[in-house]
């Protein structure tokens, strides 16, 4: 679930008898019946905003309800920053490739392996190559056995229309 869509409870909106007030300087106020903590809020000119409606009793702040979003969706993007998108590198072979060829792409595999890149190999089949299906399995048997790096299968070979198609990725651990 997206984090910037969680519905986040205001003033009003909170259904709690009694709530633990936080102030607007981070200090604890305690619990106190919740009529009491919207008066004092509006008081100093703010929200109340729910911040841990699973806690019992909830946690509740008094704090501007825009300057609260604005900091959610702060630390939203900088966690997305810190996030390391996976990407996938394809690629493709024919059935019948010539050794030399077959080394180049062993050759590429391994240096994507070695940055940590998730590995698609397709076995592209064209025509009446498609009735040796085992001459495909046993390529992409050849590739795995000649990287210089331990791979797991991240989706084992399987066919999709006339294309062999595997994922590997590097073994935990392992480089």
């Amino acid at each position: 679930m997206d984090k910037s869509r969680i519905f986040t409870r205001i003033n009003y909106q909170i259904k709690a008898e009694k709530v633990r007030l936080i102030d607007f300087d981070g200090s604890q106020i305690g619990i106190v019946v919740l009529n009491e903590a919207l008066n004092k809020a509006e008081v100093e000119g703010m929200d109340l905003i729910e911040i841990a409606p699973q806690a019992k009793p909830p946690v509740c702040r008094i704090y501007p309800y825009d300057k609260f979003k604005y900091e959610q969706q702060r630390k939203l993007k900088e966690s997305k920053k810190k996030q390391k998108e996976v990407e996938i590198k394809e690629i493709r072979i024919r059935p019948n490739i010539f050794r030399g060829d077959l080394d180049q792409k062993i050759q590429r595999i391994n240096e994507f392996l070695g940055k940590m890149f998730r590995i698609k190999i397709v076995v592209a089949f064209r025509g009446r190559e498609l009735a040796h299906k085992d001459i495909g399995f046993a390529l992409i048997n050849k590739v795995v056995q000649n990287l210089d790096h331990a791979v797991n299968f991240e989706r084992e070979p399987k066919f999709e229309g006339r294309n062999l198609i595997v994922i590997l990725t590097l073994e935990k651990g392992k480089k």
